[in-house]
Protein backbone atom coordinates (compact mmCIF):
# COMPACT_ATOMS: atom_id res chain seq x y z
CA UNK A 1 0.00 0.00 0.00
CA UNK A 2 1.24 3.31 -0.91
CA UNK A 3 2.54 6.13 1.93
CA UNK A 4 -0.20 8.74 1.34
CA UNK A 5 1.68 12.16 1.05
CA UNK A 6 1.12 15.82 2.53
CA UNK A 7 3.01 18.64 0.60
CA UNK A 8 2.68 22.00 2.27
CA UNK A 9 4.20 25.44 1.38
CA UNK A 10 5.52 27.53 4.60
CA UNK A 11 6.19 31.09 3.47
CA UNK A 12 7.43 33.54 6.11
CA UNK A 13 8.08 37.16 5.07
CA UNK A 14 5.23 38.93 6.81
CA UNK A 15 2.92 39.42 9.33
CA UNK A 16 0.22 37.22 7.77
CA UNK A 17 2.40 34.32 6.04
CA UNK A 18 4.41 34.03 9.97
CA UNK A 19 1.31 33.55 11.73
CA UNK A 20 -0.42 30.90 9.04
CA UNK A 21 3.50 29.04 8.95
CA UNK A 22 3.64 28.93 12.23
CA UNK A 23 -0.06 27.36 12.70
CA UNK A 24 1.09 24.59 10.21
CA UNK A 25 2.84 22.99 13.03
CA UNK A 26 0.19 21.78 14.35
CA UNK A 27 -1.05 20.32 10.97
CA UNK A 28 2.73 18.40 10.28
CA UNK A 29 3.03 17.02 13.66
CA UNK A 30 -0.68 15.36 13.22
CA UNK A 31 0.15 13.96 9.34
CA UNK A 32 3.63 12.74 11.27
CA UNK A 33 1.74 10.95 13.90
CA UNK A 34 0.01 9.42 11.48
CA UNK A 35 2.66 8.16 9.32
CA UNK A 36 2.07 10.23 6.47
CA UNK A 37 4.92 11.50 3.93
CA UNK A 38 4.99 15.03 5.07
CA UNK A 39 6.62 17.89 2.28
CA UNK A 40 7.28 20.38 3.55
CA UNK A 41 8.07 23.43 0.91
CA UNK A 42 9.89 26.43 2.99
CA UNK A 43 11.48 29.83 1.72
CA UNK A 44 13.98 30.13 -0.33
CA UNK A 45 12.32 27.25 -2.17
CA UNK A 46 8.70 28.04 -2.32
CA UNK A 47 9.14 28.67 -5.82
CA UNK A 48 6.88 27.02 -9.20
CA UNK A 49 9.43 25.20 -10.38
CA UNK A 50 10.14 23.05 -7.38
CA UNK A 51 6.48 22.89 -6.32
CA UNK A 52 5.51 21.44 -9.61
CA UNK A 53 8.16 18.95 -9.32
CA UNK A 54 6.77 18.17 -5.72
CA UNK A 55 3.13 17.58 -7.47
CA UNK A 56 4.83 15.71 -10.85
CA UNK A 57 7.17 13.40 -8.59
CA UNK A 58 5.50 13.21 -5.19
CA UNK A 59 1.89 12.98 -6.02
CA UNK A 60 0.63 14.12 -2.91
CA UNK A 61 -3.37 13.41 -2.26
CA UNK A 62 -3.29 16.52 0.45
CA UNK A 63 -1.94 19.81 -0.82
CA UNK A 64 -2.10 22.70 1.53
CA UNK A 65 -1.18 25.71 0.29
CA UNK A 66 -0.54 28.75 2.94
CA UNK A 67 0.07 32.25 1.68
CA UNK A 68 -1.38 35.36 -0.29
CA UNK A 69 -3.73 35.26 -3.17
CA UNK A 70 -5.92 36.22 -5.56
CA UNK A 71 -8.59 34.64 -8.31
CA UNK A 72 -5.97 33.92 -10.93
CA UNK A 73 -2.71 33.41 -8.51
CA UNK A 74 -1.19 31.77 -5.10
CA UNK A 75 1.92 33.18 -3.82
CA UNK A 76 4.97 31.15 -2.14
CA UNK A 77 7.24 32.97 -0.77
CA UNK A 78 8.24 37.55 -1.17
CA UNK A 79 5.72 37.75 -4.59
CA UNK A 80 6.77 34.71 -5.95
CA UNK A 81 3.46 32.76 -7.95
CA UNK A 82 3.48 29.18 -7.51
CA UNK A 83 0.04 28.37 -8.71
CA UNK A 84 -1.65 30.24 -11.48
CA UNK A 85 -4.36 29.96 -13.48
CA UNK A 86 -3.96 28.50 -17.19
CA UNK A 87 0.03 27.74 -16.37
CA UNK A 88 -0.24 25.18 -13.74
CA UNK A 89 -3.39 25.07 -11.85
CA UNK A 90 -4.18 21.46 -13.50
CA UNK A 91 -1.48 19.70 -11.22
CA UNK A 92 -3.78 20.33 -8.52
CA UNK A 93 -6.46 18.29 -10.16
CA UNK A 94 -7.69 14.78 -8.30
CA UNK A 95 -6.14 16.28 -5.18
CA UNK A 96 -7.55 17.61 -1.65
CA UNK A 97 -6.40 21.36 -2.03
CA UNK A 98 -6.89 23.50 0.68
CA UNK A 99 -5.66 27.45 -0.10
CA UNK A 100 -5.21 29.38 3.08
CA UNK A 101 -5.07 32.49 0.87
CA UNK A 102 -7.40 35.19 -0.66
CA UNK A 103 -10.07 34.43 -3.56
CA UNK A 104 -8.54 31.22 -5.07
CA UNK A 105 -11.48 29.49 -4.61
CA UNK A 106 -13.05 31.50 -7.26
CA UNK A 107 -10.79 30.97 -9.70
CA UNK A 108 -8.64 28.07 -9.38
CA UNK A 109 -10.99 26.66 -7.51
CA UNK A 110 -13.79 26.98 -10.15
CA UNK A 111 -11.30 26.10 -12.58
CA UNK A 112 -10.91 22.31 -10.89
CA UNK A 113 -14.65 22.25 -10.28
CA UNK A 114 -15.79 19.24 -13.54
CA UNK A 115 -13.89 15.93 -13.82
CA UNK A 116 -11.96 16.02 -10.41
CA UNK A 117 -12.01 13.20 -8.17
CA UNK A 118 -10.62 15.80 -5.37
CA UNK A 119 -11.80 19.36 -4.66
CA UNK A 120 -10.26 23.26 -3.87
CA UNK A 121 -11.20 24.20 -0.55
CA UNK A 122 -10.67 27.63 0.08
CA UNK A 123 -11.94 31.08 0.27
CA UNK A 124 -13.80 33.02 -2.68
CA UNK A 125 -12.94 36.71 -1.17
CA UNK A 126 -10.32 38.26 0.88
CA UNK A 127 -9.47 35.61 3.77
CA UNK A 128 -8.24 37.70 6.71
CA UNK A 129 -7.06 37.27 10.53
CA UNK A 130 -6.44 39.81 13.35
CA UNK A 131 -3.51 38.73 15.84
CA UNK A 132 -3.12 40.78 18.61
CA UNK A 133 -0.63 42.94 18.80
CA UNK A 134 0.91 41.97 21.88
CA UNK A 135 1.20 38.77 20.82
CA UNK A 136 2.73 39.05 17.83
CA UNK A 137 6.01 36.84 18.64
CA UNK A 138 3.83 33.86 19.59
CA UNK A 139 1.57 33.26 16.75
CA UNK A 140 0.66 30.08 18.73
CA UNK A 141 -0.51 31.71 21.83
CA UNK A 142 -2.23 34.73 20.36
CA UNK A 143 -5.30 35.40 21.74
CA UNK A 144 -7.07 37.27 18.99
CA UNK A 145 -5.98 35.11 16.16
CA UNK A 146 -7.14 31.77 18.31
CA UNK A 147 -10.51 31.52 16.21
CA UNK A 148 -8.68 31.77 12.86
CA UNK A 149 -6.02 29.18 13.61
CA UNK A 150 -8.89 26.79 15.06
CA UNK A 151 -11.02 27.31 12.18
CA UNK A 152 -8.78 27.28 9.81
CA UNK A 153 -6.19 24.25 10.90
CA UNK A 154 -9.25 21.90 11.38
CA UNK A 155 -9.94 21.11 7.48
CA UNK A 156 -6.69 19.84 6.92
CA UNK A 157 -6.57 17.83 10.60
CA UNK A 158 -10.46 16.69 9.54
CA UNK A 159 -8.98 15.31 6.36
CA UNK A 160 -6.01 13.65 7.74
CA UNK A 161 -8.64 12.14 10.24
CA UNK A 162 -10.15 10.12 7.04
CA UNK A 163 -13.08 12.18 6.96
CA UNK A 164 -14.38 14.39 4.14
CA UNK A 165 -13.71 17.30 2.39
CA UNK A 166 -17.34 18.56 2.74
CA UNK A 167 -17.56 17.26 6.60
CA UNK A 168 -13.53 19.23 7.46
CA UNK A 169 -15.50 22.76 5.93
CA UNK A 170 -18.90 22.07 7.85
CA UNK A 171 -16.65 21.53 11.16
CA UNK A 172 -15.08 24.85 10.34
CA UNK A 173 -17.89 26.60 10.03
CA UNK A 174 -19.20 24.96 13.62
CA UNK A 175 -15.99 26.04 15.37
CA UNK A 176 -16.65 29.86 13.88
CA UNK A 177 -20.21 29.87 14.40
CA UNK A 178 -19.71 29.24 18.33
CA UNK A 179 -17.17 31.72 18.44
CA UNK A 180 -19.19 33.99 17.14
CA UNK A 181 -22.84 32.72 19.08
CA UNK A 182 -20.23 33.42 22.26
CA UNK A 183 -19.36 36.43 20.99
CA UNK A 184 -15.35 35.84 21.61
CA UNK A 185 -13.35 38.94 22.73
CA UNK A 186 -16.07 41.44 21.17
CA UNK A 187 -15.56 43.65 24.01
CA UNK A 188 -11.79 43.94 23.85
CA UNK A 189 -11.51 43.93 19.54
CA UNK A 190 -15.13 43.98 17.99
CA UNK A 191 -13.40 42.98 14.83
CA UNK A 192 -12.56 39.46 15.12
CA UNK A 193 -16.68 39.16 15.46
CA UNK A 194 -16.97 41.09 11.99
CA UNK A 195 -14.22 39.37 10.14
CA UNK A 196 -14.41 36.07 11.50
CA UNK A 197 -18.13 36.35 10.25
CA UNK A 198 -16.90 37.05 6.71
CA UNK A 199 -14.53 34.44 6.65
CA UNK A 200 -17.52 31.91 7.90
CA UNK A 201 -19.20 33.58 4.66
CA UNK A 202 -16.36 32.69 1.90
CA UNK A 203 -15.90 29.31 2.60
CA UNK A 204 -16.53 26.96 0.39
CA UNK A 205 -14.91 23.48 -0.81
CA UNK A 206 -15.39 23.25 -4.78
CA UNK A 207 -15.29 20.08 -6.35
CA UNK A 208 -16.26 16.26 -4.98
CA UNK A 209 -17.47 16.88 -1.53
CA UNK A 210 -16.76 13.57 -1.02
CA UNK A 211 -12.98 13.44 -1.55
CA UNK A 212 -10.79 11.71 1.37
CA UNK A 213 -6.66 11.28 1.01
Amino acid sequence: MLQKCMLITLPDFDRATHFLSAWSKEIIDDAEKRAIKVLEVKEPNIIMKNVNSLLDKQKPQLVILNGHGTINKIEGQNKEWIIIRGKNHQKLRNKIVFARSCSAASGIGIELEGNNTGCFIGYQEDYAIIPDRHGMSRPNQNRSSKPFKESSNIIPLMLLAGKTANEAVEESKKIMENYLENQYMIDEDPRIFDVLAWNLSILTCVGNENATI
